[in-house]
C-alpha cells in the first residue's frame, strides 16, 4: 500500500499533527541553531535544505522568504493505528517544488521513549532506504506537479547515513546524506538534507 503519498498530504498541510518550523525574520530556520554554509560545512544546525543530484541535474530547496519546512508524526497510519512515521518535508511556495523525507512506519502501543526517539538518529548510523521500521522513504514534487518516489522502484543497496544530529526537547535536527533510486530504476540519486523531526 503506497502509504507515502498519505505522509506527503499530511506533513504539508496544517493540521493538529504537523507542525510549522520556526523561522526568524530572514528565513533561516531557528529550531535548534543556526549555521550554515554548504557540502563538507553542514551541519544538524545549518538552516533546513535539501539537495538531489541525479546525473548532471542538480535540485535544491532550502528553507527562505519563499518556502517552509514542516515535521510531521503520523500515529494513524497502517495495522495497527498505533503505527508511526516521522516526517519532514519543504515546500517552495514560488514553483511548488517540495522534498519529503519520511522513516517507518513503525509498530508501537504508544509513543516512543524519547531515548528511543534520539537513538534512531545516532550520528554514524547508515539505514536502508525502503518502507518499513528503521527503513527511509523520499519523495520530490517538480514544478509540473509529477511525483517522484523511492517506494517505485528497488532499493536494493540505497543507504542513507546521520552524519551529524542534535536533540532538542521533542525535536531531532538531522543532517544525512543518501544514495537511491528516486527518479529511475536505472540511475541513481545522491543527495542530502538538513531538517527537523518531532517525536509528539
Amino acid at each position: 500500500m503506497k502509504n507515502l503519498l498519505v505522509l506527503s498530504s499530511i506533513i504539508l498541510v496544517l493540521a493538529v499533527s504537523c507542525k510549522k518550523d520556526e523561522e526568524d525574520s530572514s528565513g533561516n530556520n531557528t529550531g535548534g541553531g543556526g549555521g550554515g554554509g554548504g557540502g563538507s560545512s553542514l551541519t544538524s544546525t545549518s538552516p533546513n535544505q535539501y539537495q538531489l543530484v541525479t546525473g548532471s541535474t542538480t535540485l535544491t530547496g532550502q528553507v527562505n522568504s519563499a518556502s517552509e519546512s514542516y515535521t510531521s508524526n503520523d500515529f494513524s497510519i497502517g495495522d495497527p493505528i498505533s503505527d508511526y512515521i516521522f516526517g519532514w518535508g519543504l515546500i517552495n511556495y514560488i514553483n511548488d517544488a517540495r522534498f519529503i523525507a519520511s522513516t517507518g512506519p513503525y509498530s508501537s502501543m504508544g509513543l516512543p521513549a524519547t531515548s528511543a526517539f534520539y537513538a534512531f538518529f545516532q550520528e554514524g548510523a547508515v539505514q536502508e532506504v525502503g518502507y518499513g521500521p528503521g527503513q527511509w522513504q523520499f519523495t520530490y514534487n517538480n514544478a509540473s506537479g509529477v511525483t517522484f518516489s523511492t517506494e517505485d522502484f528497488d532499493q536494493t543497496g540505497s543507504t542513507i547515513t546521520i552524519v551529524d544530529s542534535q536533540p532538542d526537547g521533542s525535536y531531532m535536527r538531522v543532517y544525512a546524506t543518501f544514495s537511491c533510486k528516486l527518479f529511475s530504476s536505472g540511475q541513481i540519486t545522491t543527495g542530502h538534507f538538513v531538517g527537523l523531526f518531532v517525536r509528539d
